[in-house]
């Protein structure tokens, strides 16, 4: 289980750094390999937003300016992802290791997965075919307001803080024991130390994330494009 979970993080790093080397290689191309690039670039990023590179000419001044911004906050947009994958598969990695972490990455894996999937169903909703029923304002939204932001906030903002990090730091005395006696007393709370700061370090990014689910500017869109069409 923690091997398949850890093996999925690894893909998705990998995805996420091959994304970037596509944005940073053809990230302001238009047509040929450019066009294919920003296509697949779609594909590869976990966030549910797109990258539209810039159709001008190269040769205007303010065209590089502008394309060198849009690539810097499409770029910025892959850090945090990249990040969580990071930062996860190393928790992985310990709670294989040591057996007294088994069960809080288990309850982990199983919240973060489960926000993740009615993330994932979000995200086929806003980039589904515009006359597809997934595309309707309505079940956007419903999608949106009934099932991503109630499992993101319980999952992510409730469960990760008050029942694994409080575990992690208030009731992780067999574990510590059981460092102490592979390495040696002061790894103990080193590991102690890095484990928990990484958990503070995830709920921090799901703030982040958070924010620009709330605030995503496709649903931006398709709320001004039921407003529209009500009238």
């Amino acid at each position: 289980f923690f091997l398949a979970q850890a093996a999925y993080q690894l893909h998705s790093l990998c995805f996420h750094v091959v994304s970037m080397l596509l944005l940073l290689l053809y990230g302001g191309s238009s047509g040929g390999v450019g066009s294919w690039a920003s296509r697949l670039i779609g594909l590869f990023r976990g966030d549910g937003s797109s990258y539209q590179p810039q159709q001008s000419s190269n040769n205007n001044p303010q065209t590089k300016s502008k394309r060198l911004i849009s690539m810097k906050t499409s770029m910025q947009s892959y850090f945090r992802p990249m990040m969580e994958h990071v930062i996860v598969l190393a928790l992985l990695i310990g709670a294989y290791l040591f057996s007294g972490l088994r069960r809080l990455g288990a309850v982990g894996i199983f919240t973060l997965e489960l926000s993740s999937v009615f993330l994932q169903l979000l995200q086929v909703s806003i980039y589904a075919p515009e006359n597809s029923w997934w595309r309707k304002p309505e079940v956007v939204l419903f999608v949106h307001r009934m099932l991503t932001v109630p499992t993101f906030v319980y999952c992510r903002l409730i469960v990760l803080p008050f029942v694994l990090l409080r575990s992690a730091l208030f009731e992780s005395q067999e574990w510590l024991e059981q460092i102490a006696k592979v390495f040696s007393p002061g790894w103990a709370e080193k590991l102690y130390t890095m484990f928990n700061g990484s958990l503070c370090l995830i709920f921090a990014l799901n703030l982040v994330l958070f924010r620009r689910l709330l605030f995503h500017p496709h649903l931006k869109q398709i709320v001004k494009q039921k407003g529209q069409v009500s009238r």
